[in-house]
């Protein structure tokens, strides 16, 4: 019985050993292919459902460029609503969650992260934090939205980027 203790031991330590070294090199490498799922489907456009739109490309600091929505207010803007996406889809799977905002009078702006629909590169967790900062600097230089309310309004991954925005 003696002898069974270490060995079992020694087993469950090189076995926490390798564990250990298999999270480290997932960590140290990228494990972004395991939480992030990019779809580049286009599923619907503002058009289809009768929104004025215009369709916005921002470069990033890192050099990738970022698609998105703007979507202006129907009339007089009583503010600005930037909503961040969640995962697995882009912003065109997710329109149906703002599309009647321009009609209550908000402006929409909507930003896929890189790698998500018509966005260039791949995602990871420090790249989509810059680029919803990106997206909210875009906004901040546009004439419409000053002297406005701004809304950030995220789903899922979205509400962890706004929550980080904030």
């Amino acid at each position: 019985m003696a002898t069974r203790t270490p060995r079992l031991l020694l087993t469950t330590l090189r076995t926490l050993a390798g564990l250990t070294a298999a999270f480290t090199l997932l960590l140290q490498t990228g494990c972004s292919s395991v939480f992030f799922y990019p779809d580049q489907v286009t599923y619907i456009t503002p058009d289809r459902l009768n929104l004025d739109y215009e369709d916005v490309f921002v470069e990033t600091p890192d050099g990738e460029t970022l698609h998105g929505w703007w979507l202006p207010a129907n009339s007089e803007p009583k503010g600005t609503v930037y909503f961040l996406h969640g995962n697995a889809q882009n912003i065109s799977s997710h329109i149906m969650n703002v599309a009647w905002l321009p009609e209550k009078r908000y402006n929409v702006f909507l930003i896929d992260y890189r790698g998500y629909g018509r966005s260039t590169g791949a995602p990871d967790i420090e790249g989509t934090l810059h680029d919803a900062e990106t997206g909210l600097r875009w906004l901040a230089n546009q004439p419409s939205t000053n002297d406005q309310p701004l809304f950030l309004l995220g789903q899922s991954l979205g509400g962890a980027l706004g929550t980080a925005l904030a």
